[in-house]
C-alpha cells in the first residue's frame, strides 16, 4: 500500500459517521463491516421462552425466562473494511449468534432462549422458566427467570433490554406470560436482536 492511499485511509477513519444497525429477523446472514469505521459494539439478545399452559381444572401458567444477552466490542484496522460477520437472531425459543464471517479475528457469540414455563397443575401454578447462559462476550448475562404461577394468576414473563411482559413476550428476548382465565397455551416469547454499533 502507498503511503498516499494509507494516509487517506487513516484521514477517512477520523470523520467516520457513528452508524447502528439492528436487525430482528435473519438466519446466517452476513453484515458487512462499512468503510471508514474503527470499532463496532456487538450486542446480541437470544429469544423469550414461552409462558406456561392452563388445563381444564388447572391453576395458571408460570411464566417464561428471557434470552440472555451478551456484547463485545471489536476494533478495526483499514484493511477489515468491507469484510462481513455471520449472524442468526433466534425467534421465540429461539439462539441468537454472531461469528465471523471474512473477518478474521475469532469471534463467536451465541445468547439461548429463556426457558418456557411450567404448565399449570390442578393443585398448583406452573413454574417459571429459568434463564440460559450467554457466551463469547465481553459481557454475558443469563436469562432473566420466569415467575411462577399461583392460584389465582398468571406467572409475568421475564424482562430483558429493560422491557417487561404481561402477557406477551416484549422485545427483544422478552419472555411470555403464562395462561390464565380460560385453559390454553401460554403466550408468546418475544424474537432476539443483533445490533452493531459502528463508530
Amino acid at each position: 500500500m502507498s503511503g498516499a492511499v494509507a494516509a487517506l485511509m487513516l484521514a477517512a477513519r477520523g470523520f467516520f459517521a457513528p452508524v447502528v444497525r439492528t436487525y430482528d429477523t435473519g438466519a446466517a446472514v452476513s453484515e458487512t463491516i462499512p468503510s471508514g469505521a474503527n470499532q463496532v459494539t456487538i450486542e446480541v439478545w437470544g429469544g423469550g421462552g414461552n409462558g406456561g399452559t392452563m388445563g381444564a381444572g388447572s391453576f395458571p401458567g408460570g411464566g417464561a425466562a428471557s434470552g440472555s444477552y451478551s456484547s463485545k466490542t471489536v476494533l478495526f484496522m483499514p484493511t477489515d473494511w468491507g469484510k462481513t460477520f455471520v449472524y442468526t437472531v433466534g425467534a421465540a425459543t429461539g439462539t441468537s449468534a454472531v461469528t465471523n464471517g471474512t473477518f478474521a479475528t475469532a469471534l463467536s457469540l451465541t445468547c439461548l432462549p429463556g426457558g418456557n414455563g411450567g404448565g399449570g397443575t390442578a393443585g398448583d401454578g406452573g413454574t417459571g422458566g429459568v434463564g440460559q447462559a450467554a457466551t463469547g462476550g465481553t459481557v454475558n448475562t443469563s436469562g432473566v427467570v420466569g415467575v411462577d404461577g399461583n392460584s389465582t394468576s398468571q406467572g409475568a414473563g421475564a424482562p430483558n433490554g429493560g422491557a417487561f411482559s404481561s402477557v406477551a413476550g416484549t422485545p427483544p428476548g422478552g419472555g411470555g406470560a403464562g395462561r390464565t382465565g380460560t385453559p390454553g397455551a401460554g403466550f408468546s416469547g418475544a424474537a432476539g436482536r443483533v445490533r452493531y454499533s459502528y463508530s
